[in-house]
């Protein structure tokens, strides 16, 4: 990744100016991976085993209000970085999708589960 492209971004109203050495600093942690590399892996991974024992334990009601859940956490969450609205909102559908996948799997693991028993 550039920096010419993380600076172009901060230079859009609400993200600060370019001289801003803080917004600038933080933006170059990102860009060199220093800042949220395993962040995001266990993000994506709490997201997974969050659907997975949605599947197994509850339904579809539950998988609504955990979706509407880190929808807003992940809102707020990109509110207090350096990241555009479509930054915002690919890792917002990114991480519902892997929760609603992990839901899928945790659909399947109990009928998987009652197969083997029965053998």
């Amino acid at each position: 990744m550039s920096l010419e492209w993380h600076e172009s971004i901060i230079a859009m109203p609400g993200f600060g100016h370019i001289g801003d050495s803080d917004v600038l600093d933080r933006v170059r942690k990102l860009a060199h991976g220093g800042l949220g590399e395993k962040a995001v892996f266990w993000c994506f991974a709490a997201a997974n085993a969050f659907g997975i024992l949605i599947g197994v334990r509850f339904r579809a009601p539950a998988l609504i209000v955990a979706t509407l859940s880190i929808a807003i956490l992940c809102v707020v969450a990109n509110a207090f970085e350096v990241f555009s609205e479509a930054i915002t909102l690919t890792s917002t559908l990114l991480l519902v999708l892997t929760m609603h996948l992990g839901f899928l799997i945790g659909l399947c693991l109990p009928v998987l589960w009652r197969k083997w028993a029965d053998r």
